[in-house]
């Protein structure tokens, strides 16, 4: 079985789907702890992924480079230099399937339709059709045709410690006690949003068991969803300070546990092994939530609408007693860890 030595990785987007391809890096690099791996990206996860140990270069492609004939041309000039034994597409598309193809490098290995899309599977040389349930597991066996099958999953992400100790003193500033729970109403879809009276709801109940809930956000809209949920929690929940995505990893790895819905930043702290109290509607806990079985994820309905006519009618099947008892199991279960580690 061939080892490679350079290979390219063609996972463009979202932050989310790019977290959950982690495992492969590491596997690779176990497997080949010499062989050097490319990240190609559109979005702004390159920021992690340049503090990721199994990644050795990272390109962030400008926005609308495939409009661009001289960019494309520019892309395949780039990926050339570098001679990729192997390129691997866990995103399906054909942009991402496009990049693989314009590496020139001698294998190609992709998903089969239908989990690949569009011309994906013409410009493959190799296809896997997946055979395990969440995408997790499912990009992993991308690696099977290189002889990789690893036995555990391992994410590779470590907190740099310049940004532990931004979040120490910020931590402090704030006024945040040991035990805080983070609450993420954002995502990436209408549909994937919860009611924020409701989330006020949980921060209160949160607040009764000792813990402070820091309300999280990463955008203008998202700042004023964050303050809606303070306002809805009668004052007891704390914004979270302006971050990147390395100083969130850093405000998410201190975190006691994590509620929100299926999010970048949900797969930011499932991947840094912190509990999710997930909430699911558009998609499935079992396929996309947080990876690992110590996690609770909340699911009444399951409405796979598309995110151009989305509706978040099957989120808000989901109460605020589903959630809060799910929160009451994670607030036992970190309890527990905590006495432990003390």
């Amino acid at each position: 079985m061939m080892v490679p030595s350079r290979v390219l990785i063609c996972r463009l987007s979202a932050i989310g789907d790019c977290i959950e391809t982690w495992p492969v890096l590491t596997a690779l690099k176990r497997f080949a702890p010499e062989c050097e791996i490319h990240w190609v990206v559109d979005c702004g996860v390159d920021s992690l992924l340049r503090q990721h140990p199994a990644v050795d270069h990272v390109i962030r492609l400008p926005k609308g480079w495939l409009k661009r004939p001289s960019q494309v041309w520019n892309l395949r000039s780039q990926l050339r230099a570098h001679a990729f034994d192997v390129a691997i597409d866990p995103q399906g598309l054909s942009k991402s399937a496009l990049v693989c193809w314009l590496s020139g490098a001698r294998r190609r290995i992709g998903f089969a339709p239908p989990v690949s899309k569009e011309i994906a599977p013409w410009l493959y040389g190799e296809t896997i059709a997946p055979q395990r349930t969440h995408l997790v597991d499912r990009q992993l066996e991308l690696l099977t045709p290189l002889g990789i099958r690893p036995e555990e999953v391992d994410f590779g992400y470590q907190v740099a410690d310049h940004d532990r100790k931004w979040w120490q003193q910020t931590k402090t500033q704030l006024g945040l006690g040991r035990s805080y729970v983070v609450i993420n109403a954002g995502a990436g879809w209408d549909s994937r949003i919860w009611d924020l009276t409701r989330y006020g709801e949980v921060a209160q109940h949160l607040h009764t068991q000792g813990v402070t809930p820091l309300i999280l956000w990463g955008s203008q809209r998202e700042a004023e969803m964050a303050h809606a949920i303070i306002e809805h929690s009668g004052g007891v929940g704390k914004l979270a300070p302006d971050t990147n995505l390395p100083k969130l990893a850093a405000v998410l790895a201190d975190c006691r546990f994590y509620v929100g819905s299926e999010s970048g930043p949900m797969h930011l702290a499932a991947a840094l092994g912190i509990p999710c109290v997930s909430l699911h509607g558009p998609t499935l806990a079992e396929r996309s939530g947080p990876y690992g079985n110590h996690h609770l994820p909340v699911q009444r309905e399951y409405n796979p609408v598309s995110r151009k006519t989305a509706g978040n009618e099957a989120m808000l099947k989901i109460t605020v007693s589903d959630v809060v008892e799910k929160c009451y199991v994670a607030l036992q279960q970190t309890r527990n860890t905590q006495q432990l580690a003390a």
